[in-house]
């Protein structure tokens, strides 16, 4: 499920990428709600196991951040949150980039 939101993320940096050559900024930007209905859920309940966020949101910065719920088989993803900013810089809680991000 890591690799699931792993991929939302690029998704949605994909999206902020279109919204700056359109508007020069990234202010103003909101997630868009694709980015948001496919981060990792369970079938079961449609409970997410990744919260997709996006904050530092200036002219020209932003950072994407998935957020494990505390339920489910992410409960224990040694990883924590997982980043991704307007630089393509992959970042997360613990651990390392290239343990966690692959």
């Amino acid at each position: 499920r890591r690799a699931d939101a792993e991929g939302v993320l690029v998704q949605a940096a994909y999206f902020m990428e279109r919204y700056y050559s359109t508007n020069n900024a990234y202010t103003g930007a909101t997630l868009p709600t694709l980015a948001l209905d496919r981060a990792p859920a369970n079938s079961s309940d449609g409970s997410r196991y990744y919260i997709i966020s996006l904050s530092n949101l200036t002219a020209t910065t932003y950072t994407l951040t998935a957020t494990p719920q505390t339920y489910g088989n992410q409960t224990g993803d040694t990883c924590g949150n997982l980043t991704l900013n307007q630089a393509g810089t992959k970042g997360q809680q613990n651990g390392t980039t290239e343990d966690c991000w692959r």
